[in-house]
């Protein structure tokens, strides 16, 4: 029997104070970046089948804008991996997924991550999918509302998810 794996983020510092993030970038805390790196070796795995990222996909230099979240130095991702970022952008990390079924969605209005760089990074993305002899396992969809992962939302994830389970 497989494993499935959902992951939104390490705990927050407002995770412990029991608030709701929203579409604000809290630090995480010692637990947290704990819980990150842990799943980031299990993303490697071969054991995973196929993945859905939600809301969490674009160009670092798309990124770059005023007011962001990246040049407050609150990516968790970036505060894990430092130096990183000088080889490789956020969609050639997410390539190396590939020739792996992956989905991403991502918001319309989110203003995390605007839809221009996040379709820069998507173009990239299926650039190694179709390259793998696998694009039709890269897929992507943007839904109009924010950052967000809606009950709508979920229903269409845990239906690709069960294409993907049974196709195997």
């Amino acid at each position: 029997m497989g494993h499935m794996y959902f992951v939104r983020h390490g705990q927050t510092v407002w995770n412990v104070e029991n608030k709701i993030c929203g579409s604000t970038d809290i630090d995480l805390t010692e637990k947290g970046h704990e819980q990150a790196v842990e799943t980031g070796k299990k993303i490697l795995s071969e054991n995973i089948k196929a993945g859905i990222s939600v809301c969490w996909m674009a160009t670092l230099k798309g990124l770059m804008t005023e007011g962001n979240n990246q040049l407050k130095g609150q990516s968790a991702y970036a505060m894990l991996h430092p130096y990183l970022v000088k080889y490789m952008d956020y969609p050639d990390i997410a390539s190396l997924a590939a020739p792996k079924p992956m989905l991403f969605f991502s918001g319309e209005q989110d203003s995390l991550f605007p839809k221009p760089s996040v379709m820069e990074a998507f173009e990239q993305m299926n650039k190694v999918w179709k390259a793998s002899g696998f694009k039709e396992n890269f897929q992507y969809k943007f839904w109009n509302k924010g950052h967000v992962f809606e009950k709508e939302q979920q229903v269409e994830a845990f239906e690709w998810l069960d294409k993907q389970f049974k196709n195997k």
